[in-house]
């Protein structure tokens, strides 16, 4: 019985121990599929992990090889692919032209940048050149988005033109024009004469195509002078180089040169004249000619030539050749006697060493100068595609008093702070000052220190106390623009007033060269200028200080009085950058 009873329980103990087992067994398998489980998932944040940082340094690579390409090569593709043993990118490329960061990716235009363009913007996906397993995907691929500032670079408006343009009559009085080391400081007018008058210096020459000149008093111009019609140096004034007259319509006493005045027979005093005359008609002269002088006959043809010269107050450094004969104290020479003969011949002249050269008078085939050659007007309207081309930054003032008449009394314009602070070239467009233009009437200096390149366009234009310098030796460039909106090589105005008068105590220093442009009339008074002046009408008439430096207007050959064809400038460069971030990557 008890054998029976034992061996029941021996049976027992054993399925405990079997049900023990298996518990143990699943408790292994349970924690063998967490271990791997969890090696699993390891491998697989590792992997993602080491894919993430992959391609978040080659998206990254990408953006530095895009920025150094473009700042080395200064070129600029619309994309970009990494090299052969580099970090897997592709990166591309996109501009705004906008003055802010566009909000939106419509405001981005993919592709290089023009010279328009503020804002770059490159997109640089990186791909990890381990990528991760276990379905992890996550960081195959990274993203990052850089925005840099865009310096456009102008293309340089090529320099042309005179010192100062006038389409009609000026004036030149109380004028000191300098040639700032310039070879063409001209003054050229293209119909009508002019009166050079007292405490007037022209360190350049003077061309008219449709007129007379007439000097008088102290004006003296070290160039040369050439005029369609007469031209009077009359006592006291002076012509450094050649003079040139057409004769077209006669001076007073019927001589195409009249040159009075200015030394004597004894070599007292200076040269009224300091190089060759050359006239398309008879020359009066009782002054000092240092070079030859011919007197051509009339225009038409006419032979009746008669030129003067007055024994003891003429000197003639070189030849004497006329068309017709000569006049000398009211005698005149016939030919052949040139030389002096005991009757006391008028034809003494030569012998009196009035004339150092030959004397040759009723000499055939002698023609009459072509009158000067003066470019047409240049009708410039104002075209904001076409400073925005050349890199200017088009900035729109409105029509109101706070910014069409600047005074600096009111401490009220906030402009005028701006413009200290453009750093890229810059237009202000103020054309919709229609009431009073743009008016810098100021009770006290206005100084402006200029970092760019500055242009203002408006219906008229008033500058007054107005000191403008560069902010460095940079030199810098503005324009004072009322453009000419009628295409018919004609000055048109464009309102009853559309002049741009400087004032007094205005001073454009010698960093800058300010360009002014108008249909009408320039004005000037009692102010320092650095530039070049192209107007209507130029007058010049109280104590103003005009210094030649070349600097012309966009797409215009002025010397040739013509519009031309846009040159492209070399291409912008990048600039510091605004911001960069991770955005999300294309799959």
């Amino acid at each position: 019985m008890f054998l029976k009873r034992g061996s029941r329980t021996g049976n027992g103990e054993r399925g405990s121990a079997m049900i023990a087992v298996v518990g143990l067994m699943g408790i292994t398998v349970v924690i063998g599929i967490s271990v791997a489980s969890a090696s699993i998932n390891a491998l697989s944040f590792t992997s993602a992990t080491r894919a993430g940082v992959q391609s978040q340094a080659a998206a990254e690579a990408g953006i530095d090889y895009t920025v150094g390409a473009l700042k080395s090569t200064m070129t600029c593709a619309p994309s970009y692919t990494s090299p052969a043993g580099s970090p897997a990118f592709t990166t591309t490329v996109s501009y705004a032209t906008t003055a802010t960061i566009p909000s939106a990716a419509t405001g981005w235009t993919p592709g290089c940048p023009p010279n328009s363009a503020k804002f770059v913007k490159i997109e640089s996906q990186g791909t990890a050149s381990a990528k991760g397993v276990a379905g992890a995907t996550v960081g195959n691929k990274n993203k990052v988005e850089a925005i840099y500032n865009f310096v456009s670079a102008a293309a340089p408006i090529a320099a042309s033109g005179a010192a100062a343009y006038s389409y009609s009559t000026g004036v030149l009085n109380n004028l000191t024009l300098l040639d700032g080391g310039n070879l063409n400081a001209d003054v050229r007018i293209k119909t009508g004469s002019v009166d050079c008058q007292s405490n007037t210096v022209i360190n350049g020459n003077v061309r008219l195509a449709n007129g007379s000149f007439q000097s008088s008093g102290s004006c003296r111009v070290t160039g040369s002078v050439a005029a369609s019609q007469y031209v009077a140096v009359n006592g006291g004034s002076s012509i450094g180089g050649d003079v040139t007259a057409g004769g077209a319509a006669l001076y007073t006493n019927s001589a195409a040169v009249t040159v009075v005045g200015t030394g004597n027979q004894s070599g007292g005093g200076g040269k009224a004249v300091g190089g060759n005359v050359f006239a398309g008609g008879p020359v009066y002269t009782s002054g000092v000619i240092a070079g030859n002088v011919t007197a051509t006959p009339l225009p038409g043809g006419a032979l009746g030539v008669n030129s003067t010269i007055t024994p003891g107050s003429t000197r003639i450094g070189g030849y004497l050749a006329s068309a017709g004969e000569l006049t000398s104290w009211a005698g005149r020479c016939v030919a052949p006697r040139d030389t002096w003969d005991a009757a006391g011949n008028a034809c003494a002249i030569k012998q009196n060493g009035d004339v150092t050269g030959a004397v040759s008078y009723n000499v055939s085939g002698l023609t009459a100068p072509a009158a000067p050659s003066v470019p047409d007007w240049v009708d410039y309207d104002f075209n904001p595609a076409e400073w925005t081309a050349l890199g200017y930054n088009v900035v729109t003032w409105p029509g109101t008093n706070d910014y069409c008449r600047i005074d600096n009394r009111t401490n009220v314009f906030p402009a005028v702070t701006a413009l200290s602070t453009y750093t890229i070239p810059t237009v202000i467009d103020a054309r919709a000052c229609t009431a009073y233009g743009l008016d810098f009437s100021q009770s006290s200096a206005l100084n402006l220190t200029l970092k760019t390149d500055i242009a203002f366009i408006a219906p008229k234009i008033d500058v007054g106390k107005v000191i403008a310098n560069s902010n460095n030796t940079t030199q810098r460039k503005m324009w004072f623009i009322v453009p000419d909106r009628t295409a018919n090589t004609l000055p048109t105005p464009t309102a009853a007033n559309c002049g741009v008068d400087i004032k007094n105590d205005t001073r454009i220093g010698s960093t800058v060269s300010a360009f002014v442009y108008t249909p009408c009339k320039i004005s000037n008074s009692a102010a320092v200028w650095s530039g070049q002046m192209y107007g209507g009408t130029v007058t010049f008439d109280s104590n103003i200080q005009l210094t030649f430096q070349p600097v012309g207007l966009p797409n215009v050959n002025l010397d040739g009085g013509i519009i031309v064809t846009p040159t492209p400038g070399s291409p912008g460069g990048l600039g510091s950058r605004v911001s960069i971030r991770d955005i999300a990557a294309t799959t």
